[in-house]
């Protein structure tokens, strides 16, 4: 069997793929901690952490999805 070079094939998706892994991971880390935090002012701060990845998650997928429209139309 031959072995395939990966890093001559980067795809255009890798940079975003990144970026969602990281948002996900932080969401699942927040989650965790308000799950498994028995103490009150940790879970306000893992909630309040929560929700502000939660809406700048949002926010940066409306954010692209508006640019990428905004380069298609012509001028």
């Amino acid at each position: 069997m031959r072995a395939v070079n990966f890093s001559a094939r980067r795809s255009f998706l890798l940079p975003w793929a990144l970026q969602i892994h990281g948002a996900a991971t932080l969401l699942a880390l927040t989650g965790y901690g308000l799950y498994c935090l028995a103490d009150e002012e940790w879970r306000a701060i893992a909630s309040w952490a929560h929700i502000a990845l939660g809406f700048a998650l949002a926010a940066r997928v409306v954010h692209v999805i508006r640019a990428r429209r905004l380069r298609r139309i012509p001028a």
